[in-house]
């Protein structure tokens, strides 16, 4: 994923905190908080992916502050969602569905901050319990369900310390289904990921085998991971990634990876078209195959779709394929699949009524003593035919076919001008989406600005 504007401001804020936590004095935090915004601008291209601008920009805070700056806040938040686990696994084994709660709870421990100092055990019971009446803005839980159960090897991606906790029980979860889980966490701190320091605090190698990524980096860097990872990455059946950053470095990539993160900040919320701080379930295109195979982008269909038919809708999905589609189109895509589906039906049902027809004809045309199983020297010469019989019965069937050819062809006529006028609507809402993401650019850069300048202004009132 691509950097925005507001990503610059938030890195900004991002050093800031880190020098907070630290303990800079006021001098010390003016002249580091000066480097680092230079340190920023002169790596700050479009171009550039957000968690590996964010891993540069931590690392050279690691590097200035000559140590870990989140190590007291990462051990605080491990103790804290320890003392939760029993709240949340009976949560889990309350409801009806063990494995749908507990991906809401490793979700719920994305959003949660751990790292308070004046934690509060009922008060962060409070928070979650809260977050599982949340229902998911983008819910694909059914159909990783269905991956997880098709699944004999997972590697799941481990995010942040303090809901490791909780994903070592969506992991008991999964395994009870029958996969085999690897779990991968960081080979070095980078911000507040989790390390396999804080896997063991957690007691997930009791659960599961756990892997390092080979780097320090946000989300995942293929270029610095090990060959250990890579393979696990590209040998396995399922990926399941937890937060942000493995969504912002993974999100072009061909491997079935499931997303389950927090929207927490307003670029990752824009791209994924939820609200901010919306809980997501996702499958990424390789997975959604599954879904929507017809629509795969992946694949090559045999016949190029028609210009000025119902499939252009396939077209507009296709050339859409790269981002998560607005709930209005999803709705045009299912009505184009019912269509779809009537069509062949009324295909197979003539076919079988012309079958029926044709041999309601040949049987007028049968004659008695054939029937009778005699022969011409045997039978009288006045033995009746009965073709009359068979062509009644033919030209009724004959009629009935055109009837229910008319009726469905109607049918379909009006489907074909419900959908032609549902493409009309679809290209009149992607201009509108356009103008409005237009609108919403001019008042991102006010924002912005805004931002910046309320920054600088701190910095000259702490000057």
């Amino acid at each position: 994923m691509k950097v925005h504007d507001r990503c610059k401001t938030c890195l900004l804020e991002q050093s800031a905190r880190t020098f907070f936590i630290v303990g800079l004095d006021d001098k010390a935090r003016k002249d580091a908080l000066k480097y680092m915004e230079d340190f920023i601008n002169e790596r700050f291209t479009p171009e550039r992916i957000t968690a590996e601008l964010g891993t540069e920009v931590h690392k050279e805070l690691k590097r200035i502050t000559g140590k870990d700056p989140y190590d007291i806040e990462k051990k605080r938040s491990n103790k804290a969602a320890l003392a939760l686990v029993p709240y949340a696994r009976a949560l889990i084994e309350r409801s009806d569905d063990h494995l749908f709660q507990s991906f809401k709870i490793a979700i719920a421990g994305n959003l949660i901050d751990f790292g308070t100092y004046d934690f509060d055990v009922e008060e962060k019971a409070s928070e979650i319990r809260d977050a599982l009446m949340d229902e998911f803005e983008i819910d694909a839980s059914e159909k990783l369900k269905e991956q997880i159960k098709n699944s004999k090897k997972i590697l799941y991606l481990c995010d942040n310390a303090g809901e490791i906790v909780f994903d070592k029980l969506c992991i008991e979860e999964i395994q009870k289904l029958g996969p085999v889980v690897t779990a991968a966490v960081k080979s070095g701190p980078i911000v507040n990921d989790a390390t396999m320091e804080d896997a063991k605090v957690a007691g997930l190698d009791g659960v599961c085998r756990v892997i390092e990524t080979g780097t320090d980096s946000v989300g995942v860097n293929l270029e610095e991971a090990s060959m250990e990872f890579k393979e696990e990455l590209t040998s396995t059946d399922l990926i399941i990634a937890k937060g942000q950053g493995h969504f912002e470095t993974m999100d072009d990539m061909k491997l079935p990876i499931a997303y389950l993160l927090k929207a927490k900040c307003k670029t990752v919320a824009h791209a994924l078209d939820v609200e901010l701080k919306s809980s997501v379930v996702m499958l990424n295109h390789t997975l959604q195959e599954n879904v929507f195979p017809h629509l795969n982008p992946g694949k090559e269909t045999k016949k190029e779709p028609q210009e000025d038919s119902i499939f252009n809708i396939i077209k507009l999905k296709q050339s859409l394929s790269n981002i998560t589609l607005p709930k209005w189109t999803r709705r045009w895509v299912s009505r184009m699949e019912i269509l779809q589906k009537r069509a062949h039906f009324s295909i197979f049902i003539t076919s079988g009524v012309i079958l029926l027809a044709f041999l309601s004809v040949s049987s007028g045309y049968i004659s008695l003593e054939n029937l009778m199983g005699a022969s011409k020297e045997t039978m009288p010469a006045e033995t009746p035919k009965i073709p009359s019989n068979g062509v009644v019965i033919g030209g009724a069937g004959f009629i009935a076919i055109f009837a229910f050819l008319w009726v469905r062809i109607e049918n379909l006529k009006n489907d074909y001008e419900s959908v032609s006028k549902d493409i009309g609507e679809i290209k009149d809402n992607i201009k509108k989406m356009r103008n409005e993401v237009e609108e919403n650019v001019r008042e991102i850069k006010i924002d912005v600005e805004k931002e910046t300048a309320e920054i600088k202004n701190e910095i000259k009132r702490s000057s």
